[in-house]
């Protein structure tokens, strides 16, 4: 359900394409110190961008670093350091967790379930640390498992489900923020699942596996139509945000990168 919060690196500057890779590198670094070095392999675009919402609102203290490591060992590579990254890297962890007992639960992944032993400690350890966050999570993806069982053909069922999922995570704190915070969490959370269920409708079909679209006479028109009125939700939000610092990265993110893994799959298919 991940991979669909990314930057168009085109449309950068190179200062803006600078202060993201910081940032990208914060979130593995306190991926690595938090939780431990193998959690590194569960980092996500999608927890950087959460991550950047929350340093734009409200402007922690950064502490910057240059350092080589395991992925870059040949060059050292500027970073940053904030409690709000270390917040993104405990809820890549908490998402990695029930992702991989979800392979394990569909198709029996051995090494899935042995990934998510591995990481069993680490959730005890968050849940502790994010109990309301933690029981979001758990009780979302339950949900979602219930009702791709289930499989009654209504596309907005599971999206709803992980839609408060990640509405929950938005909100680092309960304070001032945490309501418009929230109900962006949640649009960007149904746009996420339905994106990942549009980008591999073909091959669930395939496979015969869950997909909301799959038993539903919808066009690609109208998955776009559909999709574009969830992101609406999200940046009509995002706009009313005090908003200074990075906001253009951001915006990026918001009306360009979420359409890239789109873009690149009709691409295709016109090339065919």
């Amino acid at each position: 359900m991940f991979g669909f919060i990314n930057t168009n690196v085109d449309a950068l500057s190179p200062e803006e394409e600078a202060r993201y890779k910081e940032a990208y590198c914060g979130l593995c670094h306190a991926l690595g110190s938090r939780t431990g070095q193998h959690t590194r392999m569960a980092l996500s675009h999608d927890l950087t961008f959460l991550a950047l919402l929350h340093m734009s609102l409200y402007d922690p203290e950064e502490t910057k670093h240059q350092t080589a490591c395991v992925m870059h060992p040949l060059t050292k590579r500027t970073w940053t350091q904030n409690e709000y990254l270390d917040y993104a890297a405990d809820m890549t962890v908490a998402l990695a967790y029930f992702k991989l007992l979800d392979n394990w639960s569909d198709d029996h992944s051995h090494p899935s379930r042995l990934a998510a032993l591995t990481l069993k400690k680490r959730w005890l350890e968050i849940s502790d640390r994010w109990p309301r966050q933690a029981q979001a999570i758990e009780a979302g993806m339950a949900a979602i498992s219930q009702i791709e069982q289930d499989d009654h053909g209504n596309p907005d069922a599971a999206a709803n489900a992980f839609g408060l999922i990640m509405g929950e995570i938005f909100v680092h704190q309960e304070d001032f923020w945490e309501n418009p915070l929230r109900m962006m969490g949640r649009q960007l959370g149904r746009f996420i699942y339905l994106m990942d269920a549009a980008v591999d409708l073909e091959e669930d079909r395939q496979k015969g596996s869950y997909n909301p679209f799959a038993h539903a006479d919808f066009t690609q028109d109208q998955i776009h139509d559909l999709l574009t009125v969830y992101m609406g939700y999200v940046t009509e939000v995002f706009e009313k945000l005090p908003l200074v610092e990075d906001v253009n990265l951001l915006r990026n993110v918001l009306y360009s990168g979420v359409w890239q893994r789109w873009n690149s799959l009709h691409e295709s298919k016109e090339n065919d």
